[in-house]
């Protein structure tokens, strides 16, 4: 039989909806195709396996369009029921210099407004005042070693800022040649790596 693909729109009550692409002979998932923060992203499954009755995809990726941005997941083994090992889940021992909250409070409270059910925080960067959108499902950190924000970028951030640019209504970002700041009217809502594409219009 020759394969294909057969597509099938799935969407379920409270939930994503997304576009499920089967093929024809194994009638698993190929693709799977769905929205997440207004973006389009599609999860490519391969060599599926059977592992205690259950198909399992041992290798996924995930892209939004532009494969610098790919991610890739590759699953080196499953098991059900497995017996775990004690302390499995404990408490992991503290290793190297570990950050702390200043007059050495064990907790922080972070004020923020609820604009159109997305919080935002006010942080102060030079000095100058300004609304970041807290993004709590982002797959990235910002502080993370590959994404790393230096004084120098930030300086240019300060200078931009400074300059009050005018800015649109809809999805807008600003290139600096190391890093990408996107926004969505007054907000600002991420940092992007010199090769992860932007949305919107440029400034």
């Amino acid at each position: 039989r020759a394969t294909g693909l057969v597509k099938l729109r799935v969407e379920p009550q409270g939930g994503t909806p997304a576009t499920l692409l089967l093929d024809t002979l194994t009638c698993l998932p190929a693709r799977v195709a769905y929205a997440a923060s207004e973006r389009a992203q599609t999860l490519y499954l391969r060599d599926w396996r059977t592992v205690g009755g259950i198909k399992l995809p041992y290798a996924i990726r995930r892209s939004t369009g532009d494969t610098a941005t790919d991610s890739r997941l590759t699953l080196l083994e499953a098991r059900f029921d497995a017996p775990l090992p004690a302390g499995a889940f404990a408490k992991p021992s503290p290793a190297g210099p570990q950050p702390v909250f200043a007059g050495g409070a064990h907790s922080v409270e972070l004020p923020f407004e609820l604009t159109s059910n997305k919080p935002f925080l006010e942080v102060k960067i030079a000095d100058h005042a300004m609304q970041f959108l807290f993004d709590t499902g982002s797959p990235g950190m910002l502080i993370d070693r590959d994404r790393a924000i230096t004084i120098s970028d930030l300086n240019q951030l300060r200078l931009w800022i400074e300059s009050q640019p005018e800015v649109p209504d809809g999805d807008w970002y600003r290139d600096f040649g190391s890093f990408k700041i996107c926004g969505e009217g007054k907000f600002p809502k991420t940092f992007l790596l010199r090769s992860q594409a932007a949305k919107g219009k440029a400034l």
